[in-house]
C-alpha cells in the first residue's frame, strides 16, 4: 500500500504542478490542443490544485497502517479517469498514444487499488 500511495503522490503531484504552472504545455501534450479560453486555464489550474491535494494526502497517509479509505477513493478516481479518456476518445476524437497511455496507467493503478482493498478486507 505504501508504494501505491508514494508513487501516486509523486505522479499526481507533478501533474498537478504542471496543470497549475504550465497548463498549455500539458494539455497540448496530452490532447494535442492548447487551451484558448481563460475559463479553460482557470479550470486547469483548479484541477491541478486538486491533484496536488491528492498528492499531499497520499504522501501523508502512506505511513499509516489504516489507509484503506484513501485507497478506495483512489480506485474510484483511477476508474473515472479511464472512463473519461474512453468517452473523450469516442465523442471528441481525442486519439493519441500519450492520451491512451494515461488511460493505461490509471487502469493499472485502479486495478492495483482493487487488489490492495481485497487483500486488506
Amino acid at each position: 500500500m505504501k508504494l501505491l500511495l508514494k508513487s501516486t503522490s509523486i505522479i499526481e503531484g507533478l501533474t498537478g504542478l504542471a496543470l497549475i504552472f504550465i497548463p498549455n504545455v500539458l494539455t497540448n501534450l496530452l490532447l494535442g490542443h492548447s487551451i484558448t479560453e481563460v475559463s479553460g486555464l482557470i479550470l486547469s489550474m483548479v484541477g491541478g490544485s486538486a491533484l496536488l491535494s491528492i498528492a499531499i494526502v497520499c504522501w501523508l497517509i502512506s505511513e499509516s497502517a489504516n489507509a484503506q479509505a484513501l485507497v478506495k477513493g483512489l480506485m474510484f478516481y483511477n476508474i473515472a479517469v479511464v472512463g473519461i479518456v474512453l468517452y473523450s476518445s469516442i465523442h471528441f476524437s481525442v486519439n493519441n498514444i500519450i492520451f491512451f497511455t494515461i488511460a493505461g496507467f490509471h487502469f493499472v493503478y485502479g486495478t492495483w487499488c482493487l487488489i490492495i482493498i481485497r487483500k486488506t478486507t
